[in-house]
């Protein structure tokens, strides 16, 4: 049977795990689940949302090993301010090496972006979106094998959308959706094999309105996956129901305009 490690209901919110420098190189978790995990929103001092709901490796020294393991209902944090794009990886974020067998990483979601005011010198300013976080399921920036496991319904967050702020606005835009909505990788060797991936999904752009000059956010790229100068070999898996966003409505004095921008692959 799986033991089940999860944040109880109403608590604050925190990681399951987190993996630091001073732990083992080599690290194996067998016949766990780790579920409504919570990375930490971003501040005045650290803007970016955290990463890792479920479970968090900063470091690139370890070799991670995850065996007949759940990992469901994890957030990654919400961003804040101007540089305050969301926390990737909700389920896990990993920048060691890292294997996976047999595990399922089902319904876990990136963070939320936030919104940047930028004044200008005549009283007004523009209202632009945050980016929201990527890889809903996973996270990777070093080496991963994932084999015989499955991805359900795990998805990257919406831009944020900005209504009529009331002010002398110049220009307002929604914010960009995060992109792969199961799994990101950003560098490294990638090998998957034997896997499903199916109802996962990328945010869609955030919606703009305002009395003067608007954009709707770009929605998130690869509905299953997305590779970022990454190797990435895939075989024997099955793809199915995975989905992109559409790009967010821009409205300006009430009048739809027709700046969308729509989700890839």
């Amino acid at each position: 049977d799986t033991t089940i490690i999860k944040r109880a209901s109403g608590s604050m919110g925190f990681r399951i795990v987190r993996i630091s420098s001073d732990d083992s190189l080599n690290i194996g978790f067998e016949l766990l689940g780790f579920a409504y995990g919570k990375a930490p929103d971003g501040n005045d001092e650290m803007h970016a949302g955290g990463c890792g709901g479920g479970i968090c490796c900063e470091d690139s020294i370890h070799d991670i090993r995850l065996t007949s393991c759940i990992v469901s209902h994890n957030t990654a944090g919400a961003g804040h301010d101007e540089n305050g794009i969301g926390g990737h990886g909700g389920g896990i974020f990993s920048a060691s090496k890292l294997n996976l067998v047999n595990c399922r990483i089902n319904n876990n979601m990136g963070g939320n972006g936030d919104v940047w005011y930028d004044f200008d010198n005549y009283g007004g300013y523009d209202a632009i979106g945050t980016s929201s976080g990527s890889g809903g399921g996973l996270f990777t920036t070093n080496d991963c094998r994932i084999t015989s496991s499955i991805f359900s319904n795990n998805s990257s967050r919406n831009g944020r959308s900005i209504g009529e702020p009331g002010y002398p606005c110049n220009y307002v835009r929604g914010g960009t959706a995060g992109s792969g909505g199961a799994c990101y990788f950003r560098s490294g060797s990638v090998h998957i094999s034997g896997c499903r991936f199916y109802k996962n999904n990328t945010g869609h752009g955030g919606n703009a309105s305002n009395n003067g000059a608007t954009n709707g956010g770009t929605a998130g790229k690869g509905g299953a996956i997305y590779a970022f100068q990454t190797e990435l070999t895939i075989d024997s898996s099955e793809f199915r129901e995975n989905s992109t966003g559409h790009g967010g409505e821009a409205d300006s004095w009430g009048e739809p305009a027709a700046s969308k921008n729509g989700g890839h692959g």
